[in-house]
């Protein structure tokens, strides 16, 4: 689980917000507390069972743009 929260604070949308290597290893053989991930910048909306249109599935982070489709 420490892996996993200190892989989402690698990730963040800004880099300023993502921890540099030295924060990394610290965080890797400390027993401190981890700061918390901040939202992502994209999520699926949940899906509504009075939705009359099927939900758009896609992200946009702008610089791609990665539609969900079926084969």
């Amino acid at each position: 689980m420490k892996c996993i929260h200190i892989g989402l604070l690698c990730v963040q949308n800004r880099a300023v917000d993502r921890p540099t290597m030295a924060e990394v290893d610290f965080m890797l053989i400390s027993e401190t507390d981890l700061p918390s991930p901040k939202e992502p910048p994209y999520s699926f909306p949940a899906l509504s069972d009075k939705s009359e249109f099927p939900p758009l599935r896609c992200s946009n982070n702008n610089v791609t743009l990665t539609s969900v489709e079926g084969r």
